[in-house]
């Protein structure tokens, strides 16, 4: 365990099999803008490391790209702060897909 959370690793071939029935998204600043991009549905985001990005494997994994938004010159973000804005707006979409569908 680490900082109280239980890291558990797979082999490639596992991560495939886990995944296979959900949208892959890979974190990468020539994507698609995630405010544009329909998040609603059972999905996995990967998010590569700040100075080399994702793997190859990683990248195998999907064709779809999503980015952030960054104003300016900003280049990129921290994979820890990147992942959580991506979160973020997942549960955001979400949230909103629920009080659609409950006429609200």
């Amino acid at each position: 365990m680490h900082f109280r959370l239980r890291i558990h690793s797979m082999t490639w071939d596992e991560i495939r099999e886990q995944i296979k029935d959900l949208q892959i998204y890979l974190a990468d600043m020539n994507g698609r803008s995630c405010w544009e991009t329909d998040l609603r549905q059972p999905l996995a985001l990967i998010i590569g490391s700040e100075a080399e990005g994702a793997s190859e494997e990683a990248r195998k994994l999907t064709a779809q790209k999503i980015a952030i938004p960054m104003p300016g010159n900003i280049e990129s973000l921290n994979a820890g702060v990147a992942g959580s804005v991506l979160m973020f707006e997942v549960l955001r979409q979400s949230s909103l897909n629920t009080t659609d569908t409950k006429g609200h």
